[in-house]
């Protein structure tokens, strides 16, 4: 194991307790890229000068980031001691603790590590969706459908550029989410969603027939919508299946 080549951008701690403080510094490397899996942390002495915290405060954040499943601790003084951040997510769940930020947060971290791939991330997207239509068929009420419908007609909208679509496209899947009457769902939902924004961001940003791709995408959120608001969820299920799986493929176009 070697401690990672890259120039790690820590500053001393400021504010919020500072174990707090060492974990989002962290994480914020993590996703810069300037930690990779594998790459060996500076030791607890080192971390606690760099960051101006005492060792206390760098122990007690390494054991929340162990808890979120992104580093391992090694005791000893080998070339394989110290904390590493680790190459697969393991089998334990992870913990959605206040160091560590939201589930969403969790997920991102995981995601940025290469733990979780985007594949895996689209079957829980398609479960969760399908799930959330079916229910919604039967659970919403008459507020939620305005809300879905003032979306999808703003997101028909021929003007409407890349960023403010895919607020629009988040609000509506969030939306059916929230319509399914099951709290949970539309929490874990949320929390999928904060972990892919950057890829869908690039689907929309990056995209050469951006109309094309507006007026696409806006039709199959109408076409949904009117399945729930009938009441077909199973149809309504499987057209969300489809979306999802479609988004899918666009990103990797």
């Amino acid at each position: 194991m070697q401690e990672s080549s890259g120039e790690l951008q820590l500053s001393p701690v400021t504010r919020r307790r500072a174990y707090q403080e060492v974990v989002a510094q962290i994480q914020r490397e993590i996703l810069a890229g300037r930690l990779r899996s594998g790459d060996r942390l500076p030791g607890e002495r080192q971390l606690a000068e760099r960051l101006g915290v005492s060792r206390a405060s760098v122990r007690e954040a390494l054991r929340v980031l162990e808890a979120l499943d992104l580093v391992r601790s090694r005791t000893g003084t080998g070339p394989d001691s110290g904390s590493i951040i680790v190459q697969q997510a393991g089998g334990g769940p992870s913990r959605d603790l206040e160091a560590g930020g939201s589930l969403g947060g969790v997920l991102l971290m995981h995601t940025a590590l290469e733990h979780f791939a985007l594949e895996e991330m689209v079957e829980a997207r398609v479960a969760l969706e399908a799930l959330s239509v079916r229910r919604a068929a039967t659970e919403t009420t008459a507020d939620h459908l305005e809300v879905l419908e003032d979306l999808v007609v703003a997101m028909e909208a021929p003007g409407v550029d890349p960023e403010p679509f895919m607020r629009l496209d988040t609000d509506y899947h969030l939306a059916l989410a929230g319509a399914c009457g099951n709290r949970v769902v539309a929490y874990v939902m949320r929390s999928l969603r904060s972990a892919i924004d950057h890829w869908m961001h690039r689907m929309f940003e990056h995209n050469e027939n951006w109309s094309e791709l507006r007026a696409e995408v806006a039709a199959e959120h109408r076409s949904i919508l009117e399945l729930v608001r009938v009441g077909d969820g199973d149809t309504a299920a499987y057209e969300v299946e489809a979306h999802v799986r479609k988004a899918h493929e666009r990103l990797k176009a």
